[in-house]
């Protein structure tokens, strides 16, 4: 369901995951970025990379990640899908 509706904006849930925690957290470093969400560097490492290929992430990661205005625009549209879905799953499956 996650990766259907993020589709259209051409990331699938991790990546549309990690481009919200950044925004959220300009300036992260990808080794705290791996622990709070629980991933292993090296799988981290394959999906940044292709964000900042796609050019929604800076390109000079030993500072710490950063979004560009593009990478930017795509989080706020992804936490607006991000919450409709919720929102939908709330309603058809309980709070818990």
């Amino acid at each position: 369901l996650y990766n259907e509706a993020f589709a259209a904006e051409g990331v699938t849930f991790a990546q549309a995951g990690l481009l919200m925690r950044i925004f959220a957290q300009p300036g992260i470093r990808q080794a705290a970025l791996s622990r709070q969400l629980l991933i292993e560097k090296s799988a981290l490492n394959r999906d940044l990379q292709l964000l900042q290929r796609n050019g929604w992430l800076t390109d000079d990661l030993r500072r710490g990640l950063f979004l560009t205005d593009a990478g930017r625009d795509l989080a706020k549209r992804c936490h607006k899908i991000w919450k409709g879905i919720n929102q939908r799953v709330r309603a058809e499956v309980g709070p818990e």
